[in-house]
């Protein structure tokens, strides 16, 4: 079974990406960028440069406070808590998950067969997240449009 297939979504928490990771290896992809789902998209991608290991003990106090990004009540707003410059312009933080997926994927020195495999993933991935892409896109008709499609897409 292809190693990204336990990274989509690797999490099981919020807090994973808080863990130890060797430095030689956290170098390799992007740190944790500025949108919805970095953090899940850094832990695939690490998956798929070594083994993931849980550690029985409780090693880390998460402080919880109502700021936290994932306190966020709804998608537009958390997306304007990641990018509050993008007033006027389209976030798409599925699409965006999914196309870091595929380049982490890619960038990873994985072979062929295993890389086909995991770019399987990230298909399977697409169809089981229908409903978020669905959701960019008609943000993105209605600020375009001016007219709410909520009730006419379900």
């Amino acid at each position: 079974m292809p190693r990204v297939s336990i990274g989509l979504p690797v999490c099981v928490g919020e807090n994973e990406v808080f863990g130890l990771i060797r430095r030689d290896v956290l170098e390799k992809p992007p740190l944790i960028e500025s949108y919805m789902g970095s953090d899940r998209v850094l832990l695939a991608e690490l998956s798929l440069y070594g083994k993931l290991l849980t550690v029985p003990e409780r090693l880390f106090l998460s402080r919880d406070h109502t700021n936290r990004s994932v306190r966020i009540p709804s998608e537009k707003r958390a997306v304007a808590w990641y990018h509050p410059n993008l007033k006027k312009k389209f976030a798409f933080p599925h699409w965006r998950c999914g196309a870091e997926y595929a380049r982490s994927i890619i960038r990873a020195p994985l072979p062929l067969r295993e890389r086909s495999a995991c770019l399987g993933h990230v298909f399977s991935w697409t169809l089981r997240n229908w409903r978020g892409l669905r959701g960019d896109l008609r943000i993105m008709a209605e600020r375009l449009t001016g007219i709410s499609l909520r009730s006419r897409c379900g």
